[in-house]
């Protein structure tokens, strides 16, 4: 068995409480004569909430406020226990914010060739 702290057995495993939150869910099953303690690791998905503030300020600012928003999601459906409606939110914020770099450097090219045709067109 493990000792009595209330820390869980980590089996090899580390994890960063810093960068992760980490929940712990505690079943008990018994069966005859036997208990066992099941206990299930729920690690919050990654919210992708500086990713998303990078695109909001550099590349395309519609497209980045939705992602901050699905991004905050995250946090607070991981809280509330919806660990499958923050994955959904993570990815959400995820493809939000790769939309936003997408569409915000083609405006950019866009903007950058249109410059170089009008130098050209007046040289």
């Amino acid at each position: 068995m493990h000792s009595n702290d209330d820390s869980p057995p980590t089996n090899g495993v580390k994890y960063d409480i810093a960068e992760e939150k980490v929940i712990y869910n505690d079943h008990t099953k018994s069966g005859p004569g036997e208990m066992v303690m099941i206990r299930e690791i729920h690690v919050q998905p990654n919210d992708y909430m500086s990713y998303a503030i990078i695109v909001t300020i550099c590349c395309c600012l519609p497209l980045g406020l939705i992602a901050i928003i699905r991004s905050s999601q995250v946090r607070s459906r991981f809280d509330n226990g919806d660990l499958q409606g923050a994955r959904l939110s993570a990815k959400s914020s995820r493809r939000w914010s790769i939309a936003g770099v997408v569409l915000g450097s083609l405006c950019y090219l866009l903007s950058i060739l249109s410059i170089v045709a009008a130098l050209f067109l007046v040289g």
